[in-house]
């Protein structure tokens, strides 16, 4: 995302909003099994950047296991920083957001240092050149034992990983569709317009992960 609504606007963030939990496959495991691999104790203060936040849902489970974690959480809309301090308010005396580009690298300040950055969901927005020049300006950022931590969409070597994926993709919507709301009214939406492995959008540029390690 960028650093204006160009790209996200506020209608995109409210059809996020309703649509995340049937279009993100098992969105609530994804970002348990992330969190399970913070390598601070739970007693720990450190500081944590969350780039492009949303609505900043993986910020707060975090603050919520981690009582001294300070937070920064950055999103490139203004539609979605304005829901998310709401959704941090418990934690306002230990949170700041700001919104960021993270095509460009006036940011890098606020990860200087930090013990943890955290992504979701956006790095398949940059392209083949874009994501390994952020994994080498974060490795240069953050403090020492600092990590990186992300969840993203990835291609495979093969077209029929491809496939595999995107059926995949439909049959855990269609399910959570069925157990969210008993019906397939959202899983219709999010199979017409949501699978990025039938139909990528402009913009949306997976790559095979270690690729951009290289």
């Amino acid at each position: 995302m960028t650093g204006s609504d160009t790209a996200w606007s506020g209608d995109d963030s409210r059809v996020y909003s309703r649509l995340a939990d049937i279009a993100v496959p098992s969105r609530r495991e994804q970002m348990a099994i992330l969190i399970t691999q913070i390598r601070f104790k739970t007693t720990d203060a450190f500081k944590l950047v969350d780039l492009a936040c949303g609505e900043s849902g993986l910020t707060k489970a975090i603050q919520t296991l981690y009582p001294k974690a300070r937070a920064t959480a950055l999103d490139g809309s203004q539609s979605m920083l304005t829901v998310a301090p709401i959704n941090l308010a418990e934690f306002e005396d230990r949170t700041e957001t700001g919104v960021f580009d993270i095509t460009a690298e006036d940011w890098l300040h606020q990860i200087d240092g930090v013990g943890l950055v955290v992504l979701s969901l956006v790095i398949h927005h940059l392209d083949s050149t874009g994501k390994p020049r952020l994994y080498r300006n974060v490795f240069n950022c953050i403090a020492e034992r600092g990590a990186l931590l992300l969840v993203d969409i990835v291609a495979g070597r093969r077209p029929s990983v491809w496939s595999l994926h995107a059926n995949l993709f439909d049959r855990i919507a269609y399910e959570q569709s069925m157990t969210a709301t008993d019906s397939t009214e959202l899983y219709d939406i999010v199979r017409k317009e949501w699978n990025i492995f039938i139909y990528p959008q402009e913009g949306e540029m997976p790559d095979i992960f270690f690729d951009n390690l290289n």
